[in-house]
């Protein structure tokens, strides 16, 4: 085992994303540094996760590779599958013998204990420099290390970057970590946990607390999806319903507050990159999600602003009291 651990969350719903998971293993294998690579996967179904076996066999009949899987039997999210792996892992290895994270029969290895983790969605690929660089800065005693499109440090520290574009040490995760799973478990399971892990690296090296290394040059390949915003689609509805907001306004009003209560769901998920990400006031969240419809705000239904606002409280209260955590020092 090796003192640097990559973190894969996996959940395989098509044979196209098996094949990008053993591109994303198969780039840390020819890393130019030993590492231990720890995927949490779970499967839509027996027949993907029979073609996973299939494929993961002949990577281990090719080379030695320092992989660590746990199949989980139910679809998890991307978070829910990360705290799989630092339970298994990370923390409880730093911490007393009488600790059991969950009873369902899986060996906790305590022989590890890791100093640096890093990330990799299982669509995404690294550079085969790309760990050894990231490491031999943390172990320069920085905190964390983030790779980065930005021209200078001032740049890089103000601006957001996604969590897989850090190296951190264990005790940036395990603080982290820790704290959402004191306060609240269900957020790992919510789709921008991501975002939240993200603004707590920034925020802790904005303040000071954590030193950190940029690296100026692209050595984690992204695979981007695209998907249609709740806000174009509603936009959409608004031109389908163009002809009727010219003869009954009320008509439009009607089917404009059916269109978000209908999305409701999908609104009050997205405070968290407006929050998150672009750091947007209560007010200025609602003027981003409304658009052109900002101008009937005293018109939509008082229950979808509520909801919204529900939304941002908590993510607000949330994120502050994660940015005021001291780092915990494990090890």
């Amino acid at each position: 085992m090796y003192d640097t651990c990559v973190l894969i969350p996996s959940h395989i719903n098509c044979v196209e994303r098996i094949d990008s998971l053993i591109k994303c293993i198969n780039s840390l294998k020819n890393q130019t540094v030993e590492l231990d690579i720890l995927l949490s996967i779970s499967f839509e179904n027996m027949e993907l996760h029979e073609q996973f076996n299939i494929l993961i066999h002949g990577i281990y009949e090719n080379r030695k590779i320092n992989l660590i899987y746990v199949i989980v039997q139910t679809k998890n999210s991307q978070f829910k599958h990360l705290l799989n792996l630092y339970d298994r892992y990370i923390y409880y290895n730093f911490i007393d013998e009488y600790y059991i994270p969950n009873d369902d029969g899986i060996m906790y290895d305590q022989t590890i204990n890791y100093k640096y983790v890093l990330f990799c969605d299982d669509d995404d690929y690294y550079h085969n420099t790309r760990v050894e660089k990231m490491v031999s800065l943390l172990k320069r005693g920085n905190q964390c290390v983030c790779e980065t499109k930005h021209y200078d440090e001032y740049e890089a520290s103000i601006n957001y970057h996604e969590y897989v574009y850090y190296g951190i040490d264990v005790n940036l995760c395990a603080t982290f970590f820790n704290f959402i799973k004191r306060n609240d478990n269900h957020i790992f399971d919510h789709k921008f946990c991501d975002l939240l892990l993200s603004r707590f690296i920034q925020n802790k090296i904005l303040d000071g607390e954590q030193k950190c290394a940029y690296i100026y040059e692209s050595m984690y390949v992204q695979n981007r999806h695209f998907h249609n915003s709740v806000t174009s689609r509603i936009l959409k509805k608004n031109k389908e319903n163009g002809k009727e907001r010219h003869f009954d306004f009320n008509t439009f009003i009607k089917r404009l507050n059916e269109d978000l209560i209908d999305n409701i769901q999908s609104l009050s998920n997205n405070v968290y990159p407006m929050y998150l990400m672009k750091e947007l006031s209560f007010k200025n969240i609602i003027r981003e999600q409304l658009q052109s419809n900002y101008k009937y705000l005293k018109l939509i239904d008082k229950k979808i602003i509520q909801t919204i606002r529900h939304e941002y409280n908590y993510i607000d209260t949330l994120s502050l009291a994660l940015m005021k955590t001291p780092v915990e020092i494990i090890c």
